[in-house]
């Protein structure tokens, strides 16, 4: 477990507003993004250092996933 800053893509329609606590999910090994549609949740939304209408950099804190809560 631990933290790290990852761009992130913010899912259609969500607007530019990213909230603490917010799923992130893997769509591969490079993308990384807030929609979960079959794709892995790595970890939630620790805080945002900045964003835009389509992605954020955010730092996201994560855990194995027996550790996590949903």
């Amino acid at each position: 477990k631990g933290i790290i800053k990852l761009t992130v893509n913010t899912a259609t329609g969500q607007g530019d507003t990213l909230d603490i606590g917010e799923a992130v999910y893997a769509d591969d090994d490079q993308t990384f993004s807030m929609t979960s549609t079959s794709q892995t949740q790595i970890g939630k939304v620790h805080r945002v250092i900045s964003q835009s209408a389509d992605s954020a950099v955010v730092m996201v804190y994560f855990e194995a996933e027996s550790l996590r809560s949903a």
